[in-house]
């Protein structure tokens, strides 16, 4: 026979006898309503905390139809974007009374797997850092759960999104690197997300409009095993999709001996949060205002579903010189 030391739950009414008030005051002093006294609540909230109560969070969201709670998703558990972008929202969620569910999805899109998981946990939104499929969308709007957008942009109506001016960050990068001296660009895209491939529409647009000046592209994934190769052929300007591939590219031409020989600019600005990790040129933003309204256009989702028109909002962008002393402004770590 086994033998637990459980103890049994206290409910509502073991706290209402002990504090000889009705179940109905104990269930407001405990959801801090304004029309009880404050003494009281303190009287009611110090007995059920020595009485053990525990209150069951899933029996009011089901009552309520509000779990207070967000469902993200991201696919990169290592990025220092994802991190810090999440770390911001997650304690702007907190500020509100709400939790975050955190979803890994380690593929490209945020599918309809995603959100009918949202809904099967009965979370109140979803924010997504990947792309949502079309299904995706659908199910959403089907479901009237709010779904937005953050860092990418989508043509599919029915979502609120916030993202940089890609196009215009690769255009900057690419003018960085001519102003260098560079006359053949590359540019390290990461796998065909979409705002990897603004960015090098970007890059390629400025490039091409130099007299001389030609550029490529190349997955993240063939860049070391083609890097001798890359640099045998005379590229001598690259631009990457994020700082954590920037510092790859700046790792392999210290191991062939061009480190400094060839300029490398990086995108998003935020390896500036990490101690010790090296400066480098990079494309540039306020994170703490993308995040900021991301969590601001959620909010107004949640609070009113039909609000209208749905956010798309387009943040600028700069280049940011390793060497002249500007820091972008970023999101806070609390």
């Amino acid at each position: 026979m086994s033998v637990t030391n459980k103890r049994p739950a206290v409910g509502l009414k073991a706290i209402a006898a002990a504090c000889n008030v009705s179940i109905n005051t104990v269930s407001r002093a405990l959801r801090d309503c304004s029309d009880i006294s404050k003494a009281t609540k303190n009287r009611i909230r110090s007995k059920a905390i020595e009485m053990g109560y525990v209150p069951n969070r899933l029996a009011a969201a089901l009552k309520s139809g509000n779990t207070r709670m967000v469902y993200l998703v991201f696919n990169n558990l290592k990025s220092p974007y994802f991190i810090i972008m999440a770390n911001r929202i997650v304690f702007l969620l907190q500020q509100r009374g709400y939790n975050a569910l955190i979803a890994p999805n380690f593929a490209t899109a945020c599918t309809k797997e995603n959100v009918q998981e949202a809904l099967l946990a009965r979370t109140d939104g979803i924010l997504t850092f990947l792309e949502p499929t079309e299904e995706a969308v659908l199910i959403a709007k089907l479901n009237t759960i709010p779904l937005v957008l953050v860092g990418r942009r989508t043509e599919f109506d029915g979502i609120d999104q916030v993202y940089t001016d890609d196009v215009k960050g690769g255009g900057l990068a690419a003018e960085y690197l001519i102003g260098r001296g560079a006359t053949k660009l590359l540019y390290v895209a990461a796998n065909s997300i979409e705002c990897s491939l603004r960015r090098y529409s970007g890059f390629k647009r400025v490039a091409l409009s130099h007299p001389g000046v030609s550029c490529n592209i190349l997955s993240e994934s063939d860049l070391e095993m083609n890097f001798t190769n890359l640099m045998e052929e005379g590229y001598d300007g690259i631009f990457c999709f994020n700082e954590q591939i920037a510092l790859i590219a700046n790792d392999l031409l210290r191991r062939v001996g061009r480190e400094g020989q060839v300029p490398v600019v990086g995108y998003d600005g935020l390896v500036e949060q990490i101690a010790r990790c090296p400066r480098i040129p990079c494309v540039s933003y306020d994170a703490l205002a993308i995040a900021d309204r991301a969590f601001a256009a959620l909010m107004r989702r949640i609070e009113n579903y039909a609000a209208a028109p749905y956010e798309n909002s387009v943040f600028d962008v700069k280049l940011i010189n390793s060497d002249d002393g500007e820091r972008p402004v970023l999101a806070p770590q609390s």
